[in-house]
Parts: C-alpha cells; structure tokens; sequence
C-alpha cells in the first residue's frame, strides 16, 4: 500500500518515464502476489504428491504383482516428496510469519507518527516525547532486528529490488 503511494506521487510529479513507472508498479504487483501464494518450488511438490496419493489409492486396489510393485515404489517416492515437502513447508510459514509480523509493526509505526504529529500540533508536551522517544523508536528497533533476521536463501521477499525489475 504505502509503495503504491510512492508510485503513484512519482508518476504524478512526472520524476520517471511512464515506462518506468509501469516497470516498478508491474514487479510491485508481482512481489505482492507472490506473498500471497506458495513458492512454484512447494507447489510443484504438492501437485506431485497429490498426483503420487492418487496413484496409491489406484493401487491399493489392485491385485496383481505389477500394481503390487508399482505400490511399493510409489509408497517410497511418496515418503521421499513428504521429507522434501515437510522443510520447505517449515521455512515458508516461518518467513510469511515474518513478513506479516514486519508489515504489522511497520503498520503499528505509522499509526504512531500519525500520533506523534497529532501531539506536536496540538503541543502536547507530556505525550510526544513519550512517542517520539519511546514508542516509535521501540517499534523501529524490532522492525530492524527482524528485517536483520533473514537467511540469504529466503522464499519470499516484501521488497522490490533489482532482482525483480530484471524479470520484467
């Protein structure tokens, strides 16, 4: 949201070439649907072991030594996918845990500079030191000790950067 203002006051004061413009708001999109949805990596796997369950069943049913063996493979590829599936799966809650506990702090910041301009126009001299000094500068501590936090190997990503400009 706050990145789509900034696009927008940017296309609006003319500071970039509309083309420029469509680049950024186009992997601005991407980025944000991609923290909606799953990794292609954990899709995939879950399609394929979706695909490899409904071949058990198939099997499971079956009487002859061809289904019987075939059965056994697919029992094992299945338990290979599950221990492929079960890390990933791990790690993509935890960052999308993170990222929404980032966007919720950042939110939860700007609530609180709302307040602190609140405070200073009305010269409220009790409260807005509280704010500027306490409160603000407590949730920007932890929103930089969890946007410090991330591994290189990260699955999703809340930011645009020249990474994604390039897919575009």
């Amino acid at each position: 949201m706050i990145l789509t203002i900034y696009v927008e006051n940017l296309y609006a004061a003319r500071f970039l070439p509309d083309k420029a413009i469509d680049l950024v708001d186009e992997a601005c999109a991407n980025v944000w649907v991609q923290l909606d949805s799953q990794p292609e990596e954990i899709d995939n796997l879950g399609r394929k072991r979706m695909q490899l369950e409904v071949e058990l069943h198939a099997l499971e049913k079956e009487k002859d030594k061809a289904s019987k063996a075939r059965l056994v493979e697919v029992r094992k590829e299945l338990d290979d996918l599950r221990d492929k599936l079960q890390p990933l799966m791990m790690k993509y809650k935890k960052e999308k845990e993170r990222i929404g506990e980032i966007r919720r702090l950042k939110q939860k910041r700007e609530e609180l500079l709302v307040a602190l301009q609140e405070a200073e126009r009305r010269y409220d001299l009790a409260r807005a030191p509280d704010l500027k000094y306490g409160a603000v500068q407590e949730v920007e501590t932890a929103i930089a000790k969890l946007e410090g936090t991330t591994d290189e190997n990260v699955m999703l990503t809340a930011t645009v950067g020249p990474d994604q400009m390039l897919r575009w």
